[in-house]
């Protein structure tokens, strides 16, 4: 849950900055990386819930047809 507000968090200030777009790979990858993928990425024995990061199908993004 945390990685989910941080991330919003994120999206929301950069509306108000007078600075460059925010770019997943730039901005957040590198946020989600050092601070969710421990809990929430490849290794089962150290993911905590079901939300994974690493993987497409593991977050519930849909895919359009």
């Amino acid at each position: 849950m945390h990685c989910i507000a941080l991330t919003l968090l994120l999206f929301g200030i950069s509306g108000y900055a007078d600075s460059e777009p925010v770019e997943f790979n730039r901005d957040i990858r590198p946020i989600l990386s050092d601070k969710c993928y421990a809990c929430h990425g490849p290794d089962k024995e150290a993911r905590e819930a079901d939300l994974r990061l690493d993987t497409e199908e593991g977050h519930g993004r849909r895919q359009s047809s």
